[in-house]
């Protein structure tokens, strides 16, 4: 029931956001893939340990 109510909220939030935000989201989310990305190279590169 809960997840179901969840569910519905984010669907209509999406659909009443989507529209505005949709660019500036993807923008965010290629930076966050790119920099995750850089941060896999260089601790397989051996310049970082995490």
């Amino acid at each position: 029931m809960v997840t179901g109510l969840f569910s519905a909220a984010g669907l209509h939030i999406g659909r009443a956001f989507g529209s505005r935000w949709q660019k500036p989201a993807q923008i965010a989310g290629g930076v966050v893939l790119i920099l995750l990305g850089i941060k896999v190279l260089l601790e397989h590169l051996g310049v970082i340990a995490f």
